[in-house]
């Protein structure tokens, strides 16, 4: 019965060496909330303030978002189905918008295997 007592114990010390070790130690301080410059409130990262649209840019209204239909297999397909979704909502407030012209534009997409859906957002301007 000895051996198996010695057996475990030694298992033990090894699992509190490699909980441990240097590369558990930073796989823990990559995971979310492990690094405290990365919480809100933190000085460190610099968020630009609301800035007013550049001068030869006239806004209305606001924030407009678009999304297209679904996920597709490409992710320039949906893409361009985001920007298309925008612009069709994006015209009602102001009809001479581009999407180069949006003010705060944020273009973003998420993966669901080989699929991606995007969404736009933006505020409807156009160059005086």
């Amino acid at each position: 019965m000895s051996s198996v007592v010695a057996c475990r114990v030694m298992l033990a010390a090894g699992l509190i060496l490699a909980l441990s070790s240097p590369l558990h130690a930073q796989e823990r301080d990559q995971a979310p909330g492990g690094d405290p410059a990365t919480e809100e409130g933190v000085p460190g990262e610099e968020e630009a303030p609301d800035a007013p649209p550049p001068a030869n840019l006239e806004c209305h209204g606001d924030a407009v978002e678009g999304s297209g239909q679904g996920f597709l297999s490409s992710q320039e397909a949906s893409e361009d189905a985001a920007i298309a979704a925008w612009l069709e909502k994006a015209k009602k407030q102001d009809p001479l918008t581009t999407w180069e012209s949006a003010g705060k534009a944020d273009l973003s997409c998420v993966k669901q295997g080989l699929f991606s859906k995007c969404f736009a957002i933006g505020v409807p301007c156009h160059l005086r």
